[in-house]
């Protein structure tokens, strides 16, 4: 069903971590330098009861599972896991790569969410375009209003001049990327892409790759992303991706089957009616 519309009917679920996977050289350093913001990211996955949307699978043979045609809507999931990660200040959602820096958007971009230091950014963009004739045009179509304060900023503090790279003056800086994915299989190749892109300029020192396994996976559609087949490709392309992957597995920890079977009867009588 996914990539459908889907009748949808809501249930709580409470998720987990179920299992997660490390890939990369040095990815145990980087994931050290940030396990607090990746134990927020956990935290809040799992923290405190959601409501998800249950629809219809079109499961003929039941006899091994009489629930079968009970599914879980991906898009449901993906914005509950989503507004569960929007409790952390300091991530940034749907941002996009342009001209070599992060920017972040009110449509779907390149990444779900991603942590980044402003001025770093700037500087990075600063030093992809500076050479460039059409400078104030690539600065005009990117810098957006909810940019302008910190470019001023940026301005300010390292006064860059045309054809002239800049030296970020601040700490070391990682910049993190992550995904929620649970659509069909085939978006798992354009996620590694993005990242392939970003990863030359403004550069990645960690992905956080969110997907599901389990229950959840037996539970959506059998063609999308789940945890067994992200750490699969990952694995086999970490020498082109070289950047640190951290692959987290999010099942359900508790749900109330009663309320998935009645949630299931409105959804069959809503696409009857």
């Amino acid at each position: 069903m996914a990539g459908k519309k889907q009748v949808t009917s809501p249930a709580k679920i409470k998720l987990k971590i179920s299992e997660e996977q490390l890939f990369g050289r040095n990815a145990n350093i980087v994931c050290d330098a940030k396990k607090d913001l990746i134990n927020r990211i956990k935290d809040c996955i799992t923290s405190s009861k959601a409501t998800i949307g249950i629809c219809h699978r079109d499961k003929k043979n039941t006899k091994k599972d009489p629930n079968a045609q009970i599914g879980i809507n991906s898009d449901s999931l993906n914005a509950v896991i989503r507004e569960k990660l929007k409790s952390i200040e300091s991530l940034c959602f749907e941002t996009n790569v342009e001209y070599g820096a992060f920017f972040e958007r009110k449509k779907k971009s390149d990444f779900d969410f991603s942590l980044y230091d402003r001025m770093y950014n700037y500087c990075s963009f600063w030093n992809y375009n500076n050479k460039r004739s059409d400078l104030k045009k690539i600065i005009k179509e990117t810098i957006q209003d909810r940019d302008k304060s910190d470019w001023n900023r940026f301005k300010k503090e390292y006064k860059p001049k045309n054809n002239t790279d800049v030296v970020y003056r601040g700490e070391n800086c990682l910049n993190i990327v992550g995904e929620i994915q649970m659509g069909n299989w085939g978006l798992l190749y354009k996620d590694i892409f993005r990242l392939l892109r970003a990863k030359k300029s403004p550069g990645v020192e960690l992905y956080i790759y969110v997907t599901i396994t389990g229950f959840l996976k037996d539970k959506l559609s059998s063609s999308v992303v789940c945890f067994e087949k992200a750490v699969k490709e990952f694995k086999e392309l970490m020498d082109i991706i070289e950047v640190p992957v951290l692959v987290l597995g999010v099942d359900i920890d508790t749900y109330d089957l009663n309320e998935f079977k009645s949630a299931h009867r409105i959804v069959q009588q809503a696409q009857q009616a």
